[in-house]
């Protein structure tokens, strides 16, 4: 299985039409219906523009016992669509791809990950090296 990946920071906020080959994503300010609820379960990619700030409805693995936050979306409904991972740069989260996952979506079953000590991912006491951010991905 092919597996695309796209490492960032907040500066590359159009990572999605970069890959789509569209115009630049389009910021909405209007209250999305999962920022209601406070939870992820309502989000709907195809009609919201920009991924809410929400403590819940993510997913999560154990990576070395401790808690991995991931979100995932556009693969509930079509199966085919090839996989995309999005891995944030040094202190940011999955939040930091909140525009480009939604236009993502549409194209590709993306997955977007906390890397351990970051974002809602646990923050356990041991030693951050890239070799354990690289074993986690």
């Amino acid at each position: 299985m092919l597996v695309s990946l796209v490492v960032g920071t907040t500066a590359f906020t159009s990572v999605a039409s970069a890959l789509a080959g569209g115009p630049s994503i389009q910021r909405s300010t209007r209250l999305h219906s999962s920022a209601i609820d406070g939870s992820l379960s309502n989000f709907d990619y195809t009609t919201e523009t920009k991924l809410p700030w929400v403590p819940t409805g993510y997913k999560s693995w154990s990576f070395r016992g401790h808690k991995v936050n991931y979100l995932e979306v556009g693969g509930e409904v079509d199966k085919k669509k090839p996989p995309l991972l999005l891995i944030h740069g040094f202190g940011a989260s999955v939040y930091h791809w909140r525009y480009n996952v939604p236009e993502l979506a549409k194209d590709y079953h993306v997955y977007a990950i906390d890397q351990l000590g970051f974002g809602l991912s646990e923050k356990p006491i041991i030693d951050y090296t890239a070799e354990l951010w690289r074993d986690q991905t």
